[in-house]
């Protein structure tokens, strides 16, 4: 009986991680929703609010549609275009140069 309740404690955690994002720490733009309705569908808010590079975006996207992501070839476009645009890292001025 212990090993069952052990069980249902640690599948509960695990859904808990699966749960679709609210989206409320990715900027509103075009695209954020297809992000969130495609991504959340495994993905929580926290993960998906990474910042990265667009590189990094497109291979990272490229790769969950080759383990089974679904989307048609216009959301691919439209979630790497939101990705890439506004979850990439700040841009920071070179040193010595800020307030120039």
């Amino acid at each position: 009986m212990h090993v069952i309740r052990q069980f249902v404690i640690a599948a509960g955690l695990s859904l808990g991680t699966l749960a679709p994002a609210h989206g409320t720490d990715l900027p509103d733009a075009p695209g954020r929703q297809q992000v969130i309705e495609s991504c959340s569908q495994c993905h929580s808010i926290d993960l998906l609010a990474q910042r990265r590079s667009a590189d990094d975006w497109s291979q990272i996207v490229s790769q969950m549609v080759g383990q089974g992501a679904k989307m048609t070839d216009e959301q691919f476009q439209t979630i790497l275009d939101y990705l890439s645009t506004h979850m990439t890292p700040a841009k920071t001025p070179p040193a010595g140069k800020a307030g120039q």
